[in-house]
């Protein structure tokens, strides 16, 4: 075959091939940041001599519940939030201060679906979760006597749509978990601010 004649009819087919659209790169999808802000004001210090983070809530798994599923527990994050930011001011009192976490609950529910012929092509709501939070913070005399008690809770709740995946679920856990926790740092700082003054170092 003829070199020159070759390469004449090669050059439409690459000038073809340089036309054609290409397919575009999709984008990759954002991973998700489960990460949790530091939340609240300066820590609170404590007129104690210890500080004990304690859980009386057990998670489950078993819907209604969903807490044991979550990828960042609502637990957890209340007694890390405790340990950073409640200290003990007064080392070598008898007084303990005794932060009790008494509920840290996602439930959910399935919500009634009823489709006219307008809601063929629409999605609906289907799901609807409600987080709740709930903790106290006592002070005791070494003899076990309560000298001061405050508590604090805080709820949550969102809805997802028809065809929600387990990763649109976990979003919107560690949404609701923020939302929440935004809502009780400052109910709980305030509140012992309040209540417990005297028993803050410096108080």
């Amino acid at each position: 075959m003829n070199s020159p004649l070759c390469r004449r009819a090669l050059l439409p087919l690459a000038a073809a091939m340089l036309a054609a659209p290409r397919a575009r790169a999709q984008p990759a999808r954002p991973a998700v940041d489960f990460a949790i802000p530091n939340l609240g004001g300066p820590p609170l210090r404590l007129a104690a001599g210890r500080l004990i983070v304690t859980r009386a809530f057990i998670p489950v798994i078993q819907p209604p519940r969903h807490e044991g599923s979550m990828i960042v527990s609502a637990s957890d994050t209340l007694a890390g939030w405790a340990t950073k930011h409640l200290l003990v001011g007064s080392p070598g009192s008898p007084r303990t201060a005794v932060f009790t976490i008494r509920e840290a609950s996602l439930v959910g529910e399935t919500l009634r679906i009823e489709k006219g012929l307008g809601d063929l092509f629409r999605k609906q709501a289907a799901e609807r979760y409600t987080l709740k939070l709930a903790a106290d913070l006592e002070f005791q005399h070494e003899s076990g006597q309560s000298l001061g008690l405050a508590m604090a809770e805080a709820t949550s709740s969102q809805s997802l749509n028809e065809g929600a995946k387990d990763a649109d679920r976990q979003v919107a856990w560690h949404t609701m978990l923020i939302a929440a926790m935004e809502q009780f740092v400052p109910t709980f700082e305030a509140t012992v601010s309040g209540q417990l003054r005297h028993h803050l170092a410096g108080g």
